[in-house]
């Protein structure tokens, strides 16, 4: 998928949901949905920037990603402001 396009369905509203949906979706999970709630606290901004990137498409990693965003907001005791998100996608 083209990096315009995938932009796109995550720019729309709609299409983020979706696609946010799909990509984080674990059916092999007792629940499936749990790495929804890493988004509760500014679901646009993070949605943005980690489904923006190239590695999105592989839902592996995104997951792996996301795991370890968790792990480091439970280690420091807090959530990661939007500069820390960043920093710490490059760096993962």
């Amino acid at each position: 998928m083209a990096n315009s396009h995938r932009r796109s369905l995550i720019v729309n509203t709609i299409s983020k949901y979706w696609w946010v949906g799909r990509t984080l979706y674990d059916e092999n999970s007792e629940n499936p949905w749990k790495l929804l709630e890493y988004f509760k606290s500014d679901y646009s901004t993070r949605t943005l920037i980690l489904l923006s990137s190239s590695y999105a498409n592989n839902h592996k990693i995104i997951k792996k990603t996301i795991e370890s965003l968790i792990n480091l907001e439970r280690k420091i005791g807090r959530n990661l402001t939007r500069r820390e998100y960043r920093d710490s996608l490059s760096y993962i």
